[in-house]
């Protein structure tokens, strides 16, 4: 009797412990909501820092690259490698007829024109031409210019036969050429070439050795052909110039 009355009570008891049982291997399996959610917010958190990051980090590349000025010139740029000569026969020495002809075939054709619309992105004026546009030049064109006026300048006595040393004319070309190595300076470290040269002893003129230094290998250089090209295309010519009234 007794043994029956306990029955309802005992079963009920393994009934319980199995529900028990059952509840901690489904707790074990699952981890609680809870659980669930935090991990869920870290992770969104966790990708809202990295993708914070990852703007952050390109803003900064960007903000860091300085853009190129505008010049109508800019879609003629085009590179090609070349090697630096040391003495070309024409551009080195006393001047000659050849070097005179020379430096005219560099410098025909730079006095180039560009349209009102062009003018108005610089935000600046010159002088208008008869046949509509303005008189304009590129910065090569006038360093090229100071190159021709300082060799010029240092042969004085050939190209200059006329004026006499410390006149008035005189201090004015050497004003000039004065004018132009300071631009040809400020272009050099503008446009700043840092390729490589190297170092030889050789001979010096007392017979002792001397270091000299080898010209760079090969560079990157915008393609001087192309440029030139393209100027021509805009060429211009001083007769053209509308001079004040």
């Amino acid at each position: 009797m007794d043994r029956e009355e306990e029955r309802p009570f005992l079963e009920q008891k393994l009934e319980d412990s199995e529900w028990q049982q059952y509840v901690q291997r489904r707790n074990y399996r699952q981890p609680p909501q809870m659980w669930l959610w935090l991990s869920t917010i870290l992770n969104i958190v966790l990708f809202a820092i990295s993708l914070f990051l990852v703007f952050l980090l390109a803003f900064k590349q960007q903000d860091t690259t300085i853009p190129e000025p505008y010049s109508p010139a800019n879609e003629a740029i085009s590179y090609e490698y070349r090697n630096m000569t040391g003495n070309e026969k024409i551009m080195v020495g006393d001047p000659t007829p050849a070097w005179e002809d020379a430096m005219h075939s560099l410098l025909e054709g730079t006095l180039i024109r560009v349209s009102q619309e062009e003018l108005d992105i610089l935000d600046g004026d010159s002088v208008p031409l008869k046949d509509g546009g303005f008189a304009t030049g590129l910065g090569v064109a006038h360093n090229i210019h100071c190159v021709k006026k300082i060799k010029q300048f240092m042969y004085f006595d050939y190209f200059y036969p006329d004026v006499e040393a410390g006149s008035g004319h005189y201090k004015y070309l050497q004003h000039h050429a004065d004018h132009c190595l300071n631009f040809l300076r400020q272009s050099v470290m503008c446009h700043m070439d840092t390729s490589l040269y190297t170092l030889v002893w050789a001979p010096g003129e007392d017979g002792k050795d001397v270091i000299k230094h080898r010209a760079p290998a090969e560079q990157k250089c915008v393609s001087w052909d192309k440029m030139q090209e393209w100027m021509q295309g805009r060429s211009t010519s001083t007769t053209m110039l509308v001079r004040n009234s």
